[in-house]
């Protein structure tokens, strides 16, 4: 009789306790939802700032209207036939540099002489440019004149200060015709403008026409 009593209470004692287990149970995940999750800086992405310095600009040419070239001309003597290169260095608003390289051919040589080429005429000028335009130049220019007169004798060469004025027309902004007259107010002897063979004298003046090309 004691051991049937002792077991149903141990029974009931189970019964009685079970239903808390499973009731505390049920609410350890409430727990778990009431704690703060912890934050991780590793997850947090920061924005950046917004930059606050001005968007460069591009670079404005110096110079709008300035601008390289090469071309092709010819310098105008009675009797003889002068091509050549002519190249410009252009790299301010007021001035360009221009250089010149040449042939001297006789066209009409005397009777009994073969020489045909006379030599190479070169030249530099330091040219001010006091009138500019997209379409039109003008400018006046100093510096030297050189005649390698190699045709007509070993180490001959004539050299003379040059004075020159001269035009540009572009035709587009590559494409342009250029024009020059210059004068010697100093020269050797034997560098005479308008001189002829027969020893009358012409004016004084060369004269060059050409084309050229323009590069930015």
């Amino acid at each position: 009789m004691c051991e049937k009593t002792w077991r149903f209470g141990l029974a009931a004692g189970l019964l009685a306790v079970g239903p808390r287990v499973a009731h505390a149970e049920g609410e350890l995940p409430l727990l778990n939802q009431d704690a703060a999750p912890e934050s991780s800086t590793a997850d947090v992405e920061t924005a950046p700032a917004p930059s606050t310095e001005p968007a460069a600009e591009p670079t404005a040419k110096p110079c709008p209207v300035c601008r390289h070239a090469l071309g092709a001309q010819a310098q105008w003597v009675t009797g003889k036939f002068m091509p050549g290169l002519a190249g410009r260095y252009d790299p301010h608003r007021w001035f360009w540099i221009d250089v010149e390289l040449g042939l001297a051919f006789l066209l009409d040589p005397p009777p009994g002489e073969e020489r045909v080429v006379l030599g190479s005429p070169l030249a530099a000028h330091f040219v001010f440019v006091p009138y500019r335009h997209e379409r039109f130049e003008l400018g006046l220019g100093v510096g030297a004149d050189a005649h390698l007169l190699y045709g007509v004798g070993r180490g001959i060469a004539e050299v003379a200060l040059a004075v020159k004025a001269i035009g540009h027309v572009w035709l587009t902004p590559r494409l342009g015709l250029l024009g020059s007259a210059r004068v010697y107010p100093v020269a050797t002897e034997g560098l005479g403008l308008g001189e002829k063979r027969d020893g009358s004298r012409g004016l004084p003046v060369l004269f060059a026409t050409g084309v050229e090309w323009a590069f930015p």
